[in-house]
């Protein structure tokens, strides 16, 4: 069995940033904090690629997603648009737990 070592890091799809950037979503800061905290917000990622992330725009961040190992990163790599706003944290949210509920529920 081969093992590997990876020290992954929560990485946080929509930045979590301190340059906050009303232009960009229309959201206010206090009203986006619980979407960008949310589990459709996060994902594993090495951490390597997500100290290179950083708090760049989601199109920026997929080519590291690309160089992830994590199936997960590499699937949102392929995300066809160029922004990750509400609707897609909210969609991903969803998924999610639509995917916990079936795992136990079958378990």
């Amino acid at each position: 069995m081969l093992r590997m070592n990876i020290k992954a890091e929560i990485e946080h799809i929509f930045p979590k940033t301190t340059q906050w950037r009303k232009t960009y979503t229309g959201w206010e800061k206090e009203e986006a904090e619980p979407l960008i905290e949310s589990i459709g917000n996060k994902m594993w990622l090495e951490k390597r690629f997500n100290i290179q992330a950083g708090n760049k725009h989601f199109d920026d961040k997929k080519e590291k997603y690309h160089q992830s190992k994590f199936l997960e990163a590499q699937d949102l790599a392929k995300y066809p648009k160029n922004d990750w706003l509400e609707e897609n944290i909210e969609s991903r949210n969803k998924e999610i737990y639509n995917r916990l509920r079936g795992f136990l529920e079958r378990h």
